[in-house]
């Protein structure tokens, strides 16, 4: 069985926008959760106090000649960190200014869908991916398809999940000529219908040679992971993977990955160096009949099922996943 790995696929006075944005940046740091001492915490607490700084500058320098980088970088690291709801008040201030670097407006927008999101705002997100999609040419799909994968999980996040498909209904609308944007979609569309459904069942033998149920997991936090060693977003998921797992497991987060190798052997000689900490199995080991209950065509695809055994969230990844593994586990009984 094969399976792909897609990787890259009249003017306002803006002084209201620029004092909600000073006060955007001020309560930020102070309002976010404690992150555990790791490398990946150390980092995200280091670029959180540049962001503030940078917001400050822009903020009080709104007329200085390198203001429009400390806009782009805004916007970029808003979308780097998942701080787009932070970044709001930064993307309407910038709309104010003169002229507009094509460029910086199009991840202003982005932000700006990606942070009206989060905030549960699914119907402003969604026309804010429309004029972000505007700018776009017919012929450039891949990093839209980044964008949409990003909104789609940032919906979920928001707790809009049903406004995760019309994400990739809009999208397919934009590239209606591409074959390629259609079937990606698809296929993601395929997984969602999955959210709020029990987990269907699992078939596949771990590296023990030992069934995998969910018996096993009965009120856990349940990650199912597919991947294959030659995917390269795959295994870049790791080391987060290896540390939210270190950070939660004791809190009743259990990972389960699924590989796609047809070679048992790749699969042991990778984990001898990897060394992951949870269950690893072979999908071939049930000829695939767990994959395609979960609807995998692509990898990588991610679902986290909460303690009742419930589709929560799908192909949500990096500093998202932290924080609703985070909801997912205050809900645990």
């Amino acid at each position: 069985m094969t399976f792909v790995c897609p990787f890259r696929i009249s003017r306002t006075n803006s002084s209201g926008l620029v004092a909600a944005a000073l006060g955007v940046f001020l309560l930020g740091q102070a309002g976010q959760a404690e992150e555990p001492v790791s490398l990946a915490g150390i980092l995200s607490r280091k670029n959180r106090e540049t962001f503030d700084a940078v917001a400050a500058y822009v903020g009080s320098n709104a007329s200085a000649g390198d203001a429009d980088k400390g806009y782009r970088w805004l916007f970029e690291a808003a979308r780097r960190e998942g701080w787009e709801a932070d970044a709001l008040p930064f993307v309407d201030a910038y709309r104010q200014r003169p002229e507009l670097d094509p460029v910086t407006k199009v991840i202003g927008q982005q932000v700006q869908a990606l942070g009206l999101a989060r905030q549960g705002k699914a119907d402003g997100a969604l026309d804010a991916m429309d004029e972000a999609l505007s700018g776009v040419g017919l012929r450039s799909a891949n990093e839209s398809l980044d964008f949409a994968t990003a909104l789609a999980t940032a919906m979920q996040s928001g707790g809009k999940p049903e406004a995760s498909k019309q994400v990739y209904e809009r999208l397919t609308r934009k590239f209606f000529l591409n074959p390629g944007v259609r079937q990606f979609c698809e296929n993601r569309s395929g997984k969602l219908e999955l959210l709020g459904k029990p987990a269907p069942d699992l078939g596949i033998q771990d590296l023990d040679g030992k069934p995998v149920a969910w018996a096993d997991f009965a009120g856990k936090v349940v990650l199912v992971d597919f991947w294959a060693t030659n995917c390269p977003p795959c295994l870049e998921e790791f080391p987060s993977l290896k540390q939210l797992h270190a950070d939660y497991h004791k809190e009743g987060f259990e990972v389960v990955g699924i590989s796609l190798d047809d070679d048992r052997s790749i699969v042991d000689s990778f984990q001898q160096r990897a060394k992951l900490p949870w269950r690893l199995a072979l999908s071939n080991t049930d000829r695939d009949a767990t994959r395609e209950r979960f609807k995998v065509v692509t990898i990588p695809s991610m679902f986290l099922v909460d303690s009742e055994g419930r589709v929560q969230y799908v192909d949500v990844r990096g500093t998202e996943l932290r924080r609703v593994l985070e909801r997912t586990l205050k809900k645990a009984p």
